[in-house]
């Protein structure tokens, strides 16, 4: 009874159902996790302020609602803090332009009517607000103290990959948000040479940047530091992959045991800004180990009755929500779909 308990608790949590858990254990070789130590900087906040108002003055001028202004003003103080001034420019100059741009490209490729203006509005403020940031970005004095400070923690990354400079060693660097991507990127090429490509997903990237980065990271000869978002967690399969490094929190086990396994090489690293390894690698170990209990794994009697029901068109499981309306694996993506759009229009 103890052991049906945790089958179903962990079959809830994951919203899966557990058919093999007596799977092998796939060749991990011997990957090492490292916690990476750094020190704090102290910036101006005021001087900060100054140069993100006359920024945001530019945006407002050329249409930028308050919501899009919020938003960009949160986004730029988080790519101050977890990086620095001279990423931030990069973000104003370059980034916050091209998320808006893909997201307008997204948008007017959905079939919801509504989307489709909202990204041609947005197409139209990225079009009349491009020549004037970069115009004010012209004119600010890059050597000033504000676009010359690095955070303590960015400063620590860019020497973990000083440290480790193989030219064929290829290295994930995961974060959290899509606007440290742009930046990072940046200031990587801008240190080591161009190095390093940036990849986000659907939404925050054209398709033909994304696979363009992807391509040449692939490449044995290409670049070696790739800079992703969590979405491309499970996506991102390079046999050369020896280094993964977290930079951010990662928030759930399922993340932590992805992002580890884009590392395929034998002596495989993974560097760790936030997390501790110890407890993350015991959460992991807890998982694995009741996913591949025997005596959880479905009857074949179960995977029969799986098989059948879903064979039969009856799409397994329903759920009959408050109002009545049925939802089933058959009508879930759509239903899906249909709310990430409402969303997607109302989002950055």
């Amino acid at each position: 009874a103890a052991v049906e308990k945790q089958r179903r608790e962990l079959e809830n949590i994951m919203q899966v159902n557990i058919f093999a858990p007596t799977m092998p254990n796939e060749f991990k070789g011997d990957q090492t996790i490292t916690p990476v130590r750094f020190g704090s900087e102290v910036w101006s906040k005021e001087k900060f302020q100054r140069e993100m108002n006359l920024v945001h003055n530019i945006l407002e001028q050329n249409g930028f609602d308050k919501k899009l202004l919020t938003k960009s003003r949160n986004h730029s103080e988080r790519v101050m803090n977890e990086l620095g001034g001279d990423a931030l420019a990069c973000y104003w100059r370059e980034g916050m332009l091209k998320e808006l741009a893909a997201k307008a490209e997204y948008l007017k490729n959905m079939e919801d009517v509504g989307a489709k203006a909202k990204g041609s509005r947005i197409e139209t403020l990225v079009i009349r607000s491009r020549d004037a940031v970069q115009k004010i970005m012209e004119e600010k004095d890059m050597q000033s103290e504000t676009y010359k400070f690095h955070s303590g923690k960015f400063k620590r990354l860019l020497v973990l990959l000083k440290d480790n400079p193989q030219t064929r060693t290829k290295t994930i660097i995961f974060v959290e948000t899509k606007s440290l991507v742009y930046p990072m990127r940046y200031v990587i090429n801008k240190t080591f040479g161009r190095v390093c490509g940036a990849t986000m997903g659907r939404g925050a990237m054209s398709v033909a940047d994304r696979e363009r980065a992807l391509k040449e990271f692939r490449d044995p000869n290409g670049l070696r530091i790739l800079v992703s978002t969590p979405v491309l967690e499970e996506g991102i399969d390079v046999p050369q992959c020896q280094i993964i490094i977290r930079y951010n929190n990662v928030s759930t086990t399922r993340s932590w045991i992805q992002g580890a396994g884009r590392a395929r090489s034998r002596d495989a690293k993974m560097y760790v800004f936030e997390n501790d390894p110890k407890l993350e690698e015991e959460k992991r170990e807890m998982m694995e180990g009741i996913g591949r209990k025997e005596e959880l794994a479905q009857t074949n009697h179960e995977l029969k009755g799986g098989r059948e029901t879903l064979l039969s068109g009856n799409g397994g499981a329903e759920w009959t929500t408050a109002e009545g309306a049925k939802i089933t694996i058959f009508s879930a993506m759509d239903i899906v779909m249909q709310y990430a759009q409402k969303v997607f229009r109302e989002s950055f």
